[in-house]
């Protein structure tokens, strides 16, 4: 299987079973994870740990994702959840407001 294709496998399967603990197998320490409906952006590994050991409940996901990779690892992610709307307060403290472009409003 591809290296890549094998991340984006392991990613998902990980984070179904509830193991927040993969995301740091497949993304590198600098990744950016961009969340446009939420005008945020998750800047790196200690930020990402944060705001997914703070989420109750993993949701399910797929591979619905754009996903671009420095070497075999994800250096950037973009993901869409939901309806659009407001970052959540309580992640606030590890997210950055993400600039979108007149085009992806």
């Amino acid at each position: 299987m591809d290296p890549r294709h094998a991340a984006i496998e392991t990613l998902i399967a990980g984070l179904n079973r509830g193991d927040v603990r993969v995301l740091d197998d497949v993304f590198h320490d600098d990744a950016l994870m961009d969340r446009p409906q939420f005008s945020g952006r998750v800047r790196g590994a200690e930020n990402r740990r944060q705001v997914y050991a703070s989420i109750p409940t993993l949701p399910r996901i797929t591979a619905g994702r754009l996903v671009e990779f420095r070497g075999d690892r994800i250096a950037r992610e973009t993901a869409y959840w939901a309806t659009p709307g407001p970052p959540a307060e309580w992640r606030a403290a590890w997210v950055e407001p993400l600039e979108l472009s007149p085009s992806a409003a």
